[in-house]
């Protein structure tokens, strides 16, 4: 009798258009989505709904180590306008003494 209680309540689920997910927790969370579930008298499923409907991230985390890469890319950037300002300030004068040495010529 049990199981055709459970099967006929998985079936409405189905019919829904609900699937059914495994998720994997540590103990504590799983205590922790229980709890919250018997507080506001819901299923765990419906606590997990509405905080995936609640949750906005911004960027995704990566698996790499950004720290490394952006601080590459931080020296690289960083390089890269050290040379600018010694251009700036150095090659109009080296262009002017090529040209006064082109004319001498």
């Amino acid at each position: 009798m049990s199981e055709s209680r459970v099967a006929r309540w998985r079936e409405r689920l189905q019919q829904a258009g609900k699937k059914a997910v495994t998720l994997w927790l540590p103990s504590e969370t799983e205590r922790r989505l229980k709890e919250i579930a018997t507080t506001w008298h819901c299923s765990p499923s419906e606590v997990v709904q509405h905080a995936l409907a609640q949750f906005h991230p911004g960027l995704p985390s990566r698996l790499s180590n950004d720290t490394k890469t952006s601080q590459i890319r931080h020296d690289y950037d960083t390089e890269t306008e050290q040379i600018r300002t010694v251009l700036r300030q150095e090659l109009p004068g080296m262009v002017q003494a090529l040209f006064e040495e082109c004319r001498h010529r």
